[in-house]
């Protein structure tokens, strides 16, 4: 019990840190996932980013910029939070709770380079259709795009990261 309250405690501390780096972090303090982010987006559209500094990746062509905002730091720090939840009944020790911390904090990020990078392609498809017949402003479209994204993602990684404890647990049990 007391382990996992020390990994629950230093899952918040990870959170807070990651909350509080992205809150005083400039656009180019962010590379470790913007970079990333930029590079997806470029590959998967066939737009060129460039890195400016002090604002993010530009795309020129396409008039789009990655910058802090499009970071994806909150739904990293969600979906951390999530699967340290997910897996915290695995912490019997301080090596798993460890490994608990770490594997989590891996898949956040990964996921959050992934599902950012296909709210930023949806976003740029969005930007070249026609939207005034919906009523909605082009502002309020990019938010209800980001939270049905962010929200898909975590529910996607959720039942991902299920499945893959469900496998493991069955191949232990397999003589």
């Amino acid at each position: 019990m007391k382990t996992k309250l020390c990994v629950l405690a230093g899952a918040v501390l990870v959170a807070w840190g990651l909350k509080h780096h992205y809150a005083v972090a400039r656009a180019d303090e962010l590379w470790w996932v913007l970079t990333p982010t930029a590079r997806v987006v470029g590959v998967a559209t066939g737009t060129a980013f460039q890195s400016v500094p002090g604002e993010g990746y530009v795309s020129r062509e396409r008039l789009f910029v990655i910058e802090k905002s499009c970071a994806g730091v909150n739904f990293m720090i969600a979906a951390f939070a999530m699967m340290v939840l997910t897996f915290h009944h695995r912490i019997t020790s301080r090596l798993s709770g460890a490994q608990v911390l770490v594997a989590s904090l891996v898949a956040s990020y990964g996921t959050a380079v992934f599902v950012n990078a296909t709210r930023i392609i949806m976003a740029m498809w969005l930007g070249l259709l026609p939207l005034a017949a919906s009523g909605l402003s082009a502002a309020e479209v990019h938010r209800l795009e980001g939270i049905a994204v962010y929200f898909g993602g975590l529910v996607i990684l959720y039942e991902v990261a299920l499945r893959l404890e469900h496998s493991v647990v069955t191949a232990r049990v397999r003589p």
